[in-house]
């Protein structure tokens, strides 16, 4: 992956930092308030395909009424 070196002011360094959480970077803050975030989960993933691929059936509307059902909701299985 390239990577680019950009230098900010202060205060704007501040504010990009006071938007990231735990676990981010700065790229990911920026992506996401650029509107150009990947999606971070399947039920993102659904609603960003529905908006990019309108009139391409993506799954059965059963499907996809199970997959918002269970949004949310965290697996058993051990870690």
């Amino acid at each position: 992956m390239a990577t680019v070196n950009i230098l900010l002011p202060d205060k704007a360094s501040a504010t990009l930092a006071s938007l990231k959480d735990e676990g981010r970077g700065f790229s990911d803050v920026i992506l996401e308030k650029l509107g150009c975030a990947p999606p971070r989960n399947a039920g993102e993933l659904v609603d960003y395909l529905a908006k990019h691929c309108a009139g391409v059936p993506l799954m059965t509307t059963k499907r996809r009424a199970a997959l918002r059902a269970g949004r949310g909701r965290r697996s058993n299985r051990r870690r």
